[in-house]
Parts: structure tokens; sequence; C-alpha cells
């Protein structure tokens, strides 16, 4: 195994860990709007959550030089928007 590469790995998925809750949670919800007909909740979210999410990634990896752990961070936000904007919409 390449040390670089798990070193780039355990960045990613430390950043990440807090957004994979959220993830899901948010698969929870989507499955359950769904199953109520209510698919344009879930859909609204995400296409607003992908603009944001070439955002964040842009602001953490480029601009504030995080590299892969700004990768993980993007991840995790947009997960985390994804669930408060479904919640709330």
């Amino acid at each position: 195994m390449d040390p670089e590469v798990s070193k780039y790995a355990s960045q990613y998925l430390i950043a990440m860990i807090v957004g994979t809750y959220f993830e899901a949670q948010f698969d929870l919800s989507r499955r359950w709007l769904i199953q109520m007909k209510a698919t344009w909740v879930p859909m609204i979210s995400q296409l607003i959550c992908t603009i944001l999410h070439g955002f964040w990634s842009y602001l953490f990896i480029v601009e504030w030089q995080l590299h892969v752990y700004g990768a993980g961070l993007a991840m995790a936000l947009s997960n985390i928007i994804l669930v408060v904007m479904t919640t709330l919409l």
C-alpha cells in the first residue's frame, strides 16, 4: 500500500465522517418523501446543493488550500445543507 495514498484517503475520510451521518439522514428523508409522492422536495434540494457544492469545493480546495481535506469538508457541508433544506421544504 502506498503511504501517500493512505495519507490522502485518511484526510478525506476524517473530513467526511460527520457528513456521512447527514448523508444517511438525507437518504432516509428522500426515500420517505418519494413514498409520500413529494418527489420535488429532494429534487430541488439536490439541484441547489449540486450548484453549491461546486462553490464549496472551489472555496475549500483552491482558495483556502485545504486540498484533499477540503474536498471532504465540501462534501460534508453539502450533505448537511441537503438535510436542512429537505427538512425545511
